[in-house]
């Protein structure tokens, strides 16, 4: 079990820190954007397990829930401005490395993406 230690911010920090280790410098195949996907995942829900406050974390949990790759490939995928192939895994790739402006600001992020 994590220790639930790390107060909103630094908690924003340790994630954004963890997004940014992620190798996406790789081939733009359905294969890397799942796996990059699923540890951008992971990250997330590790960073709500590190949360102090828990009320926090459920309320992320709530308004931003932990995607998995099928919610990104059918956000990219489908529609006006749909991706595919190539294309589409390196959005899912590229985008696997952001975090959400709006919770960095909310939790007081103190750095960028």
């Amino acid at each position: 079990v994590i220790p639930k230690t790390l107060t909103n911010h630094e908690t924003r920090d340790w994630y954004t820190t963890e997004v940014n280790k992620i190798n996406t410098n790789v081939e733009p195949t359905e294969e890397n954007a799942k796996r990059i996907s699923q540890q951008r995942a992971e990250a997330k829900r590790e960073a709500r397990q590190l949360m102090a406050d828990q009320e926090a974390a459920k309320n992320l949990d709530d308004e931003y829930p932990v995607q998995d790759f099928d919610y990104y490939k059918e956000k990219y995928g489908t529609g006006k401005n749909a991706l595919e192939g190539e294309e589409l895994w390196g959005k899912i790739i590229g985008k696997s490395k952001t975090t959400n402006e709006e919770v960095n600001a909310k939790y007081g992020s103190q750095k960028s993406q």
